[in-house]
């Protein structure tokens, strides 16, 4: 796994490893976790004042909005809540295409010059957007000289991430095969749109409805904004299709690597923003009278985006349903023999009370579940970690669970420093280094899961194990290996890889020695 390291292509890390030298890494993480949600909520505040340039309030909304992080409903897309380099690199892609259409040449380089440090994935579907805006838009077409310069700028700019692109491609996958099984065995779920609910696609079709009504049929938005949205739409439309073609149709591994599903996640974004202005704008626009009678509706109809991102679960959306009802109708009722405004402004306030108020419930929950005023989960795998980098040598090699779950195995190899035989998240090293996938698929078969999954690679066609790798609570392959892997196979991975600890549940029985135990799970000793 280590020869992999070199082969991921983002100089953000680079960054962040250099700046651990001078400071502590977790203050590092802390600072950066923080800038990133920052620049989130710039970015919405920029376009939110792009869509809307008369309304202050549609920017206070779109920057709510955006303060959900809402993600698309399919791909397991970005932006995700943890601390990661596709986020930053969404967020810079975004303000470049925002600078596209303020016609800031400028500001445009600069902005897509950052893209490729952290993902040159993500650069690569902006400049698709860009190409087809310089297409559809005559406006931008006439210019196209300055737009041309202004990305050869931003190439320039950004070399150094795109040689580190090919550098990590000089390696082609040795095993399309293997590269292919890993996908599907793995995380299926970003490439193979079959294990994609039914319901996200249809709310995703609805909001490609609903662009199309607003650009088509409301006049608030300027004219230029409203035709590069509608072809960034019809970009967007393409590149789900796409989507389902590559593994099905076209079986292009260089397409898979693209994930053309997440080209459409800054599309997504920008709707989203859309979408929360135009909410607002429109109640705007209503009489005051109206506005006092729909109150409570129209404020939730705000607010339910909030809502969906926050809660957990549908019982505790329910439950938060009902406290945001009862408060805005409260607060209705109190205005209505007071002084105090029912204006869209503080149904904004209501909402961002309401955003508030389930964080902190949110959190509350976490310190009560976890044990800790941080809500910072303490998994078993920790612990062990800890212990395995204190009481072993740094080249030790661990057989940890082959599952990932709140157990947290599958961050045993960072937080330890040693050495892991292998688990389901390695597989996902395909992506970056794809010569891997051999390796990774052999290491899979010894410990057992082929014969868990009962799975023939002689009968294999691409696509067949996507099932497999979906994990359905009650068909976890990996879990089933693992709770298959006994003495004697453990045995027979020695003689081809180096193994010299195993960590297992405390009952599991075994005649390796135990070296510790920590909260229902032991260390054994499996190499004399």
């Amino acid at each position: 796994m280590a020869e992999t390291i070199f082969s991921f292509a983002s100089l953000f890390w680079y960054g962040v490893a250099w700046l651990a030298r001078l400071f502590d890494l977790s203050a590092v993480l802390f600072v950066l976790f923080w800038l990133r949600n920052l620049l989130f909520l710039f970015v919405g505040y920029r376009w939110a004042r792009l869509l809307f340039p008369h309304s202050w309030r549609a920017w206070y909304a779109g920057t709510l909005f955006i303060a959900t992080s809402p993600t698309m409903l399919i791909g397991n897309g970005q932006p995700s809540s943890a601390l990661e380099q596709t986020s930053f690199s969404v967020f810079f892609a975004l303000l470049a295409l925002e600078s596209l259409l303020r016609r800031h040449a400028l500001g445009y380089m600069l902005w897509m010059a950052l893209v490729p440090y952290f993902n040159q994935m993500y650069a690569i579907f902006s400049y698709c957007y860009v190409f087809i805006s310089l297409l559809g838009d005559s406006s931008l077409r006439q210019g196209w000289l300055r737009w041309a310069g202004a990305t050869v700028g931003s190439i320039a700019i950004g070399l150094p991430g795109w040689l580190l692109l090919l550098q990590a491609a000089r390696k082609p996958a040795v095993d399309p095969l293997a590269v292919w099984q890993t996908a599907e065995l793995s995380y299926p779920y970003h490439f193979f749109p079959e294990t994609w609910d039914l319901v996200p696609q249809l709310i995703l079709l609805g909001y490609v409805v609903l662009l199309f009504a607003l650009c088509g049929f409301w006049g608030d938005i300027d004219s230029r904004l409203r035709l590069n949205l509608m072809l960034w739409t019809g970009l967007a439309v393409g590149c789900y299709l796409l989507a389902w073609l590559t593994p099905y149709l076209l079986c292009s591994l260089t397409l898979l690597h693209l994930h053309p599903i997440r080209a459409a996640e800054l599309w997504f974004l920008i709707t989203s923003v859309l979408v929360a202005g135009a909410a607002v704008v429109w109640v705007e626009s209503l009489p005051s009278d109206t506005l006092k009678r729909w109150f409570t509706p129209l404020a939730i109809l705000v607010s339910i985006g909030i809502l969906w991102r926050f809660g957990y679960g549908t019982v505790s959306v329910i439950k938060g349903l009902f406290l945001l009802i009862g408060g805005i109708e409260l607060y209705r009722q109190i205005a209505r023999r007071t002084a105090f405004p029912t204006s869209v402004g503080a149904m904004l306030a209501l909402c961002l009370m309401f955003t508030l108020a389930n964080a902190v419930r949110i959190h509350t929950i976490r310190v009560s579940k976890y044990g800790n005023w941080w809500g910072i989960p303490s998994a078993p795998a920790y612990e062990i970690a800890r212990w395995a980098r204190v009481h072993t040598p740094p080249d030790t090699v661990f057989l940890v669970p082959l599952y990932s779950d709140p157990e947290g195995w599958h961050q045993f190899r960072h937080l330890s420093q040693r050495g892991v035989f292998g688990t389901r998240k390695d597989g996902t090293a395909w992506t970056f280094a794809p010569a891997y996938a051999r390796e990774w698929i052999a290491r899979m078969r010894a410990a057992g899961l082929f014969e868990a999954a009962g799975l023939n690679e002689a009968t294999y066609r691409i696509g067949a194990w996507v099932e497999f790798g979906t994990l359905r609570a009650d068909a976890d392959i990996f879990r089933r290996a693992n709770h298959r892997l006994d003495d004697a196979r453990v045995q027979q991975i020695t003689q081809q890889y180096r193994v010299d600890y195993w960590i297992i549940p405390a009952d599991k029985p075994t005649r390796f020695r135990v070296v510790h135990t920590h909260k229902g799970w032991k260390v054994v000793r499996v190499t004399p």
